[in-house]
């Protein structure tokens, strides 16, 4: 698939120039960004539990949620016996309860 002129592909941190990116480029730029440390990604997050049971719970919070948060901002792991939400640390509950609430589910603090 063609690239427009000096368009940067954000998935692949690359520039395209004139349509064409050489492979040198292409492991040249990947080459110098650094991974983020996972530390990092678990430090600036906090998990509420919730009473989200399914996709169908999930979707029924996701336009609140990406208004409130954004859309890549938080997660609901549907995995766990307790089903739990992850967001920014900044976020607060009170913050979080309307848009539960307003559907017919429960959010708390995690004990």
């Amino acid at each position: 698939m063609p690239c427009s002129p000096n368009k940067i592909l954000e998935g692949d941190a690359l520039l395209a120039v004139q349509g064409h990116v050489g492979r040198e480029l292409k492991q040249s730029r990947l080459s110098k960004i650094p991974p983020i440390p996972t530390f990092a990604k678990k430090a600036m997050s906090t998990l509420y539990n919730t009473s989200l049971k399914c996709e169908g719970c999930v979707n029924s919070v996701r336009n609140g949620l990406n208004e409130l948060l954004g859309k890549e901002a938080w997660e609901v792991d549907l995995e766990a016996p307790i089903k739990t939400l992850k967001v920014p640390e900044t976020t607060k509950l009170e913050d979080l309860k309307p848009i539960f609430e307003r559907v017919g589910h429960h959010i708390e603090n995690r004990s």
